[in-house]
């Protein structure tokens, strides 16, 4: 170890990662909204969205549900 290197008490920092993952969750609001719903709204078609944007349906958390809300769950059992 050159002079400028430091170690602290517990050993190289190196050696310890600077951080960890430990866990990961999805949800999905529960109202969905597909492309006729836009179809009806705009001048447009089911076709056109899924051409351009690759898109057929999109899901909406209701007024007031933040992430902070979401519910969490464990993973299912493999």
């Amino acid at each position: 170890m050159s002079t400028t290197e430091s170690t602290s008490s517990s050993g190289d920092r190196r050696d310890r990662p600077a951080s960890v993952l430990v866990g990961l969750g999805t949800w999905l609001p529960s109202t969905e909204i597909d492309n006729a719903a836009l179809v009806a709204q705009l001048d447009t078609t089911d076709e056109w969205i899924r051409s351009r944007a690759g898109i057929a349906a999109r899901r909406r958390a209701a007024p007031g549900c933040h992430c902070a809300t979401w519910p969490a769950r464990p993973a299912p059992a493999r």
